[in-house]
C-alpha cells in the first residue's frame, strides 16, 4: 500500500510540475508577445508537418527495428510489425506514466510474442544507455560547433568591473577535467563506501550493457539504426524550426541546441509536458529571436510528435488487439468439430 502511494505520489508531482512549467510562459505573456504569437503562427509553413511525422513513424520504426536486434540473442524472433505497435504502446503510456511505458511495451510485446519480459527488460537498459551516448555527442557537437559564441556569451555574462574578460571556457574544461581526477580516486581509494559501490554498480552495468552488444549478430545494422534515429530527430527537429519564417537564419548547429536541450525537457516531465516548450524557448531566445515566437515554436514542436504519438498508439493498440483475437479465432476448433 505504502509503495503504491509513493508511486501515485511520484507520478503527481511531475504532472503538477509540468503543469506549472507550462504555465509560467503563458503567464508572463504579453499583449506583444501574443502579436508575435499570431504573426508567426499565421505565416507558419504548415505543409512541413506532413514530412516531419512521416519522419518521426520512420525513426519509431528504426527503434523497433533495432530492438529486434538486441531480442535475437535471446533467442527470438518476433514479428517486426508487433515490436513497432509496442514501441508505439510505450510511447504512449509514458505521456501520462513516466518511466512505465518501457515496462508496458515490454509486456505487451512479451504477452503477444511469448518473451519473457525480464529478459526484454534487459534490453531496455541497453538502448537507454545508447540513447544517452548519443544525447551526450548532440550535446558536444552542439557545443563543439558554437564554440565561440558560447564562450563569447559566458564571458559578457561574467565580466568584472573593469571589463577584463577571464577565459572561463578554459576554466571550465580544466576544472571538469580535476572533477574527473577527484572522481577516478575517490572510487579507488573508497571503493568499499556504500554510495560508492552504488556508482560503481551502475557504471559496471552501463559497461556490461554496451559490451553486449558484441554478442548481436547484426552489430552494424545496430548501430546504424542508432544513428539513424537520431538523425531523424536532428531533421524533425530542423524542419519544425524551419516551419516558422523567423527562424529561416537558424541552421542544423541550433537544431543540435534545440534537440538536445528538449531532449533534456523531455526526461524532466511526462513527454515533455511544459518542460519542452520552456526549454526550446529560452535555447531559441539565446539566438536573439522574440520570445513570443520562441514560445510558439517550442509549443509547435512539442505538439506535433505528441499528437503523433497519441494518434498513432491508439491505432497500435488496436491493432494488436485485433491480430490477438484473430490468433485467438484460429486456435479454436469449428463448431461440431
Amino acid at each position: 500500500m505504502r509503495k503504491k502511494i509513493l508511486l501515485v505520489l511520484r507520478y503527481a508531482f511531475f504532472l503538477i510540475f509540468g503543469i506549472v512549467l507550462a504555465w509560467i510562459p503563458i503567464h508572463n505573456i504579453t499583449p506583444e508577445k501574443w502579436t508575435e504569437i499570431k504573426g508567426a503562427l499565421g505565416q507558419a509553413r504548415y505543409f512541413l508537418l506532413i514530412p516531419i511525422c512521416i519522419l518521426y513513424l520512420l525513426s519509431h520504426w528504426s527503434r523497433a527495428v533495432r530492438w529486434k536486434i538486441m531480442i535475437a540473442p535471446l533467442g527470438y524472433k518476433p514479428v517486426t510489425l508487433n515490436v513497432f505497435f509496442a514501441v508505439l504502446i510505450g510511447y504512449l503510456t509514458n505521456l501520462a506514466l513516466p518511466r512505465l511505458g518501457e515496462v508496458v511495451r515490454c509486456s505487451v510485446l512479451g504477452r503477444h510474442e511469448k518473451i519473457p519480459i525480464e529478459q526484454l527488460l534487459g534490453t531496455i537498459i541497453v538502448e537507454r544507455i545508447f540513447d544517452v551516448i548519443c544525447l551526450i555527442i548532440v550535446f558536444f557537437l552542439a557545443f563543439s560547433l558554437q564554440a565561440k559564441e558560447l564562450n563569447d556569451f559566458v564571458l559578457g555574462q561574467f565580466r568584472n568591473g573593469q571589463g577584463k574578460e577571464h577565459h572561463l571556457l578554459v576554466w571550465f574544461l580544466l576544472s571538469f577535467a580535476l572533477v574527473a581526477a577527484v572522481a577516478v580516486y575517490v572510487f579507488i581509494r573508497f571503493k568499499e563506501n556504500k554510495v560508492v559501490a552504488w556508482a560503481r554498480k551502475i557504471l559496471t552495468g552501463m559497461w556490461a550493457g554496451i559490451v553486449r552488444v558484441r554478442l548481436m549478430k547484426k552489430k552494424g545494422w545496430f548501430l546504424f539504426h542508432t544513428v539513424l534515429i537520431w538523425t531523424l530527430y536532428l531533421v524533425c527537429t530542423r524542419l519544425g524550426m524551419y516551419s516558422f519564417r523567423e527562424l529561416d537564419g537558424l541552421g542544423i548547429k541550433e537544431a543540435l541546441s534545440v534537440l538536445g536541450v528538449g531532449s533534456i525537457g523531455m526526461i524532466v516531465t511526462q513527454g515533455g509536458l511544459g518542460a519542452y516548450p520552456l526549454l526550446v524557448q529560452r535555447t531559441l531566445m539565446f539566438y536573439s529571436i522574440p520570445d513570443g515566437v520562441a514560445l510558439a515554436a517550442g509549443n509547435l514542436l512539442w505538439i506535433v510528435p505528441t499528437l503523433l504519438v497519441v494518434i498513432s498508439g491508439i491505432i497500435s493498440f488496436v491493432g494488436l488487439a485485433s491480430k490477438a483475437k484473430s490468433s485467438r479465432d484460429e486456435e479454436l476448433p469449428a463448431y461440431g468439430q
